[in-house]
């Protein structure tokens, strides 16, 4: 079922509560602890262009995202340059990460020229999809249970891109996604 918001704000709370008072799965066991889960969950933003506004308890930090975008769209896979806005970054790095690099942004660079093209050829295409989970991940799961890496497991599978209405449509397939219960 696809629900459909105003905004951004009206999705993120009414999400949330969703999650909160009509989770599908409860206290599922999870490497982080217990978790709610609700799975093929999907909504339509009436207004994506509007003011986002967070609860103050959230601590959401703008520039922190932006910085964040800035370096994924730039497909730098040096993970260290984020440390100096936001610490958090060293729980997910090995130190030699030579070889192996979740890094979303190599993956969307290697991809975007064609994914760019294909749009431009056919606006009606449903072939714009940026995979961003590999299969040798997997190998990952492995080395993470055995502490053998900090390197975090790809929650975002892949994310495909439409034109209808000429209008962006964006559709993010996700293994997980952490929420936080700030209402």
């Amino acid at each position: 079922m696809n629900k459909i918001y105003d905004d951004f704000h009206e999705a993120y709370a009414t999400t949330l509560f969703d999650l909160l008072f009509f989770p599908e799965h409860q206290n599922v066991e999870s490497r982080i602890g217990k978790s709610s889960e609700i799975t093929q969950y999907s909504f339509t933003l009436r207004n994506p262009d509007s003011k986002f506004i967070m609860p103050p308890m959230r601590n959401f930090r703008f520039e922190f995202a932006k910085n964040f975008f800035d370096w994924i769209w730039s497909g730098d896979p040096d993970m260290s340059k984020m440390i100096p806005l936001n610490e958090n970054t060293t729980k997910y790095m090995d130190k030699d990460m030579s070889g192996r690099n979740t890094a979303y942004g190599p993956r969307i660079v290697e991809q975007r020229e064609d994914i760019i093209n294909e749009l431009l050829r056919d606006v009606n295409s449903r072939r714009a999809t940026f995979m961003i989970l590999y299969p040798q991940d997997i190998g990952m799961l492995l080395d993470s249970f055995n502490g053998k890496t900090k390197q975090e497991f790809p929650c975002t599978i892949a994310i495909q891109i439409l034109i209808r209405k000429n209008k962006l449509d964006l559709y993010a397939v996700m293994r997980s996604n952490n929420a936080f219960t700030t209402l």
